[in-house]
């Protein structure tokens, strides 16, 4: 939820982290969360869902007052998540030079390595850069590649 990406990239995760700041009784966060997300589905013209409606419909949601700092809240589980990947990446990474080849739905490669769309939101097409991969196995293609999880654009 800290990670810097589009919103329209995080609608599915908001919606889950909802109904789990409401299920552990942070009602402030979760008003944070759903008023972001319903105006991000408004901006972007999409539906907002029965169950969306039903949660600014109930009591605790008109009792809740917006948190003014929602980083804050999130910062000791972050620091938790990035150690967690820093322990990944302790197992096996690599560096990957290379041109960036980016995909009509924004995701990219170098050479073989998998660079998720919030990696290279500001990087274009073609640009030579350098990447610090981890091993992942793909459930897709029921095998293990590589994924960025750290990207610098060569200058």
């Amino acid at each position: 939820m800290t990670c810097k990406t589009k919103d329209e990239m995080l609608v599915a995760m908001r919606e889950k982290m909802v109904l789990q700041l409401i299920a552990r009784q942070h009602f402030h966060e979760a008003r944070h969360e759903l008023d972001h997300l319903i105006a991000t589905r408004q901006r972007n013209k999409w539906a907002i869902s029965a169950q969306l409606q039903q949660l600014v419909a109930q009591e605790w949601y008109s009792q809740a007052a917006d948190t003014p700092d929602i980083h804050a809240f999130y910062k000791p589980y972050a620091q938790k998540a990035s150690e967690m990947m820093n322990l990944n990446e302790q197992n096996e990474t690599q560096i990957i030079s290379g041109s960036l080849k980016k995909t009509k739905t924004g995701i990219g490669f170098v050479d073989t390595v998998f660079v998720p769309p919030f990696l290279i939101s500001n990087i274009e097409s073609g640009a030579n850069v350098t990447v610090k991969a981890v091993k992942t196995f793909d459930k897709k293609k029921n095998q293990w590649g590589w994924k960025a999880v750290k990207i610098k654009e060569n200058i």
